[in-house]
């Protein structure tokens, strides 16, 4: 026999708990309290329960806690897309001992207003991409949501393996990926830790570091713009780059963020580390060809006229330096929102995560947010769903340097946390450095439920059982030890019994008695004159 009982999560949906109740028979001896089997239930069968709770989970969420994946929205679905995930001893931004994933996901959003509708409880696990494990890629949506485009990225990371087809289109309406050839009379190097972003009608793709041979040599980028044209189908596709001349003072970046703002056409790049290249020197602040970027120092690249522009923002409040965050336009407003990022050299996140940057006053504004939410995270994913309030943070290393692979949903007109997925938040600890319960309510909920359920179960079919030995006490006070055949439907029919006076009844023993205990064997001088009954069997009886 099976229950199942819907436990209700407030914010990842329905969590059903299975209860199992088993039943196993067995058959019992013909009933005597003289029978060493005296106290077995006659023509009944014994039974032995077995309960049992498991969770079922609709959902398939990524099994493996990640960072550097790349996760974007087409239409009504989130699709998420490889990452990194790094050993337990990892120390000082060794990134070497990372391991990168091919698994691809979706989660289908819908058309909801509220995030916590169930339809949150819909991952799907699609076929791994052809292009094989990779993380901190550029990422971007094509033109009209038909697809996506990814581009470089550390590959299998194994340092002894190109990521030899570099570009790749991953179209929706068929789940098919189609790979992108080069210019032929460009060398377009392996790049990763760059972002991509969609303006234009063109994939933009700015900064990075090459990869010599899968991490085992960083060289940092040149001031290269690489750009695809979208939409576009069939063989001709390629992907473009030139060299355009940077501002004075700029450096190229890697690990930095970009966004496009409200016009549709300006790029703006945040943060990062500025790194060495062939014509620029770091000087004195070089670390090993890097130096963290200040986030005063934004760059903008024109995408109608193809220049670059450079920014320094006015008043007092400066977000300290950070790699791998994200930047997000508010719709309908002129400010991007920046989350996460870490500072060079660590795995640990910045405490000052969430800021709000306008692009008209050129000012920051920090963001006070409940403690409740994802707090400090970098290398996650900041995906706006399309009813132009929810965003989702997705993965990503939290306060501890722990990889995740949970998500929560902030609402960028409040500024309040509006629900989370279950999931590995990292080490049993919150995201925003409190500590939660390994069961989230839903679930807590379900095994209480569940629990009653069983209790009700059991006490049923105690209940079963006490009346049965009640009947077959009654059984005895009547026909002492040799009860007509078919006593049952004696009781129930009277069929064919025909009585004379019964025995002297037994000394009556309690109810513990009767199930634990024996009854004395009765004395020879004692035995009661067996009663006479008249049957009228079927010839057929045995």
């Amino acid at each position: 026999m099976t229950f199942i009982l819907l436990s209700n999560s407030n914010y990842w949906t329905h969590r059903p708990l299975k209860l199992t109740v088993t039943w196993v028979y067995f058959k019992s001896a013909k009933f005597s309290p003289n029978n060493k089997k005296y106290g077995t239930i006659p023509k009944l069968k014994s039974i032995v329960i077995f309960l049992s709770f498991v969770s079922l989970t609709s959902a398939i969420r990524p099994s493996i806690s990640r960072v550097g994946q790349g996760c974007v929205l087409l239409h009504q679905t989130i699709y998420c897309y490889g990452g990194a995930s790094y050993s337990p001893d990892l120390e000082d931004d060794d990134d070497h001992r990372a391991t990168t994933y091919a698994d691809h996901y979706a989660l289908n959003v819908g058309s909801m207003n509220q995030v916590s509708d169930s339809s949150l409880d819909s991952w799907r696990q699609l076929p791994d991409s052809p292009m094989g494990p990779n993380a901190h890629f550029a990422i971007a949506p094509l033109s009209y949501e038909m697809g996506f485009l990814v581009h470089g990225g550390w590959g299998p990371h194994d340092q002894k393996t190109y990521l030899r087809n570099q570009t790749w289109i991953f179209y929706s309406g068929s789940e098919s990926w189609n790979m992108i050839s080069t210019n032929a009379s460009q060398r377009i190097d392996l790049i990763a830790k760059m972002p991509g972003v969609s303006a234009n009608n063109r994939v933009w793709i700015w900064g990075g570091e090459i990869d010599d041979l899968a991490d085992s040599q960083d060289i940092p980028e040149p001031e290269m713009m690489r750009w695809f044209q979208s939409p576009q189908r069939g063989p001709q596709q390629l992907l473009m780059q030139q060299n355009i001349q940077f501002p004075s003072g700029a450096f190229t970046r890697v690990g930095h963020s970009a966004v496009v703002g409200r016009d549709g056409q300006n790029i703006f790049y945040f943060g990062g580390m500025n790194a060495e290249s062939e014509h620029r020197d770091l000087g004195d602040d070089e670390d090993n060809g890097y130096a963290n970027a200040t986030m005063n120092d934004i760059l903008v690249f024109n995408t109608a006229n193809q220049g670059w522009t450079r920014l320094n923002s006015t008043g007092d409040i400066i977000p300290s330096p950070r790699a791998f965050h994200t930047t997000t336009l508010i719709p309908n407003t002129n400010d991007i929102l920046l989350y996460g990022g870490r500072r060079i050299r660590t795995d640990i996140p910045v405490d000052d995560y969430i800021y709000k940057f306008n692009t008209e006053t050129n000012q920051w504004t920090q963001i006070s947010l409940a403690k409740t939410g994802a707090g400090p995270r970098w290398g996650h994913s900041a995906v706006l769903h399309h009813n132009d309030r929810s965003l989702f943070i997705l993965f990503g290393a939290n306060s501890l340097g722990a990889s995740t692979n949970d998500f929560y949903i902030l609402d960028v007109n409040d500024m309040s946390w509006q629900g989370r997925s279950s999931g590995d938040d990292g080490s049993g600890t919150g995201a925003g450095g409190h500590e939660e319960s390994k069961l989230d309510g839903g679930e807590i909920a379900g095994i209480v439920i569940g629990c009653l359920a069983a209790g009700v179960i059991t006490g049923l079919i105690v209940f079963a059982i006490y009346r049965r030995k009640k009947r077959q006490q009654e059984l005895y006070e009547k026909y002492g030890d040799n009860p007509p055949d078919n006593q049952d439907e004696a009781i129930f029919s009277n069929l064919g019994v025909v009585g004379v006076e019964p025995p002297p009844v037994p000394p009556k023993q309690s109810y513990f008695t009767r199930i634990f205990q024996k009854p004395d064997e009765p004395s020879p001088n004692d035995i009661s004159p067996v009663p006479q009954i008249k049957e009228n069997k079927p010839d057929s009886r045995d």
